[in-house]
This record gives structure tokens, C-alpha cells and sequence, in this order.
């Protein structure tokens, strides 16, 4: 299993694919430093988002769940 950058979480090889840590549509590009591997459900949530923005977004979602 691979380690997934955004969720800390092992899954199968076939459960993920790549991410751009800076996303296509914000500038970045499709190199080895800016790709990490992702599951597909986070990949698809976290659409254009940055990292950052989307660990804030998760800790208001999680704070909502408390």
C-alpha cells in the first residue's frame, strides 16, 4: 500500500492516483516535485485547492463535526 500525502492513509495502489500539489489550473506543472500520490475521493474533493487551504478546510468541516 502507498502512504497518501493529504489523508495519511494506506491504500491500495489502485485506490489512488497522482495529485498536483500545486494544481494545472493554478500554474502548476505535471513534475515529479509537484505531483504526491492521493486516493481518488480526496483528489476529487480537493479539486483546485492548495494543500493549505485544503487542511483548513478539512479542520472547519471536522470542527462542525464535534
Amino acid at each position: 500500500p502507498a502512504t497518501v500525502v493529504i489523508t495519511v492513509k494506506a491504500y491500495a495502489s489502485k485506490k489512488i492516483n497522482m495529485d498536483h500539489v500545486v494544481p494545472l489550473a493554478r500554474g502548476g506543472s505535471s513534475i515529479k516535485s509537484n505531483l504526491v500520490p492521493c486516493c481518488k475521493s480526496c483528489n476529487n474533493q480537493k479539486k483546485n485547492s492548495l494543500p493549505i487551504e485544503w487542511k483548513e478546510y478539512l479542520a472547519i468541516i471536522g470542527k462542525k463535526k464535534e
